[in-house]
């Protein structure tokens, strides 16, 4: 208690002429105590010790409830009624391993999803500040040269006295304008600023470490939290010391999948997921528990759903997740650019996201198939049941073999490059028919947009997952 509250009672008890007897107050523990009830207050007692005549407060949860009722009435057993209720659920929470985050009994598991959102959030955030601090809003952009590694070496500037428009300095560097340009032309962008840095480019007229910016949003988050290491370096994941393992699952069993719909399903191979009874799929924020909710092994493939932690009901992790898109199938066409997304051979490439670039080589699979594609991306084991997707991020199929040797004549040496296949759209929207609360049609990319190869990757890597079976 404060010397002033201390003041206060002790004024009060003089002047109210509070003879106020010693009485025995029994504490939960057992023990007593000859002390003076002064008064009752939201769930504790003030009281007296006439030894030493000071005040002070305690909780009714520490008292016996025969001496709450005794000295509080009604009012003061509903509070420790309500402490010892707090209490013992506490306890309960305890032994089931729950933590008290936020003020509220959440799982392990969900704490570390919800930090791992919020540090997401907070580097996000911190990157925009920089990025925002000298944005550009559309405005006349002058090319001055393009470096030799594509970028190119610009100036904005305004109106001047003479109603004329002046490019002034200084120069500065826009990365990777991904639109054809010259030296000389004008054009109308809006910028987004990545700071000031020695990239270790050469240009006439170019400041060693000059501003830099790019024309995307996007592009400029990963750049600078990249830069400035605006990302989870010390993840319980990078402490395994190489040993991939969680709960006992090895990455032996592993393959990718993609998140689409909204409720926390993930699309890989049948063969992925076949002679397992237990599934975990991982992304860069945490680990999930899974069930698998169907599997066609003609067609190859399955579905799973990402089970709640356990004590948390109907959590939908598509909100924190997001889902992918599907390609219209309509437009998929020879020769398209396509990149393959996964997480092959993880114990040696790591468990980091990998992507490979290719063109659809044939609209039909191995001897013709219909249900596949086949396309020169490369792939290794682990990439199947990953995404392939086009340059404007949507899905044009899955992820499921290469070709090896001669099948048909058992040739082994034979041997073929790049000759990769992926289950086609077709075959995909003819597996989620089946699926109740999933329609093909409501996953198909509104208004598809070409996207620089960085955005495309950029936009589809948080969806995509790694698949871990165990029997």
């Amino acid at each position: 208690m404060t010397p002033r509250f201390h003041k206060l009672f002790s004024a009060l008890v003089l002047i109210a002429g509070l003879g106020v007897p010693a009485a025995e107050f029994r504490f939960a523990d057992g023990h007593t105590e000859d002390l003076s009830f002064v008064m009752a207050n939201q769930g504790t007692f003030m009281v007296q010790d006439p030894a030493t005549s000071t005040f002070r407060s305690i909780p009714v949860s520490d008292l016996s409830r025969e001496t709450v009722e005794k000295l509080g009435g009604k009012k003061a057993l509903a509070f420790w009624d309500q402490a010892r209720e707090q209490q013992t659920l506490e306890e309960i929470n305890k032994q089931k391993g729950w933590v008290l985050f936020q003020g509220n009994w959440i799982t392990p598991q969900e704490q570390r999803c919800i930090e791992a959102v919020e540090r997401e959030a907070a580097y996000v955030k911190t990157a925009d500040k920089l990025i925002m601090s000298k944005y550009k809003a559309p405005q006349r952009v002058k090319i001055l040269g393009i470096t030799n590694e594509g970028h190119a070496v610009a100036r904005t500037g305004g109106w001047g006295p003479a109603a004329n428009y002046v490019y002034a300095p200084p120069n500065f560097l826009i990365l990777n304008p991904n639109e054809s340009i010259a030296s000389g032309e004008v054009k109308i962008w809006s910028l987004y600023y990545l700071g000031k840095r020695n990239l270790e480019v050469e240009a006439p007229g170019l400041a060693r470490q000059p501003e830099v910016y790019t024309r995307t949003l996007p592009e400029a988050r990963r750049r600078v939290r990249s830069w400035d290491k605006l990302y989870d370096i010390n993840s319980d994941r990078d402490k395994s010391n190489g040993d991939s393992k969680i709960d006992g699952f090895g990455i032996p069993g592993s393959g990718s999948g993609i998140l689409i719909g909204q409720g926390g399903f993930v699309l890989t191979n049948a063969h992925v997921v076949q002679g397992g009874a237990r599934y975990k799929v991982r992304n860069h924020l945490m680990d999930f528990d899974a069930s698998l909710l169907r599997s066609n092994v003609s067609l190859d493939l399955a579905l799973l759903q990402i089970l709640p932690p356990d004590g948390i009901q109907n959590l939908n992790p598509s909100p924190v997740l997001g889902g992918a898109s599907f390609a219209n199938p309509e437009t998929v066409s020879l020769g398209d650019t396509v990149f393959a997304v996964g997480f092959p051979a993880p114990n040696l490439q790591g468990s980091n996201v990998k992507v490979t670039k290719g063109i659809v080589s044939s609209l039909t699979g191995f001897q013709d198939d219909p249900n596949t594609l086949q396309m020169d991306a490369a792939i290794q084991p682990g990439n199947s049941g990953g995404p392939l997707i086009d340059q404007s991020g949507g899905l044009v199929g899955i992820t499921v073999a290469r070709l090896e040797g001669d099948p048909i004549r058992r040739n082994a040496t034979l041997s073929f490059q790049n000759v990769n296949y992926a289950v086609n759209l077709n075959a995909i929207q003819q597996f989620l028919s089946t699926v109740p609360g999933l329609k093909f049609e409501d996953l198909v990319q509104r208004e598809p947009k070409i996207q620089s190869a960085s955005e495309a990757i950029e936009g589809i890597s948080p969806f995509t997952l790694q698949v871990i079976r165990a029997p």
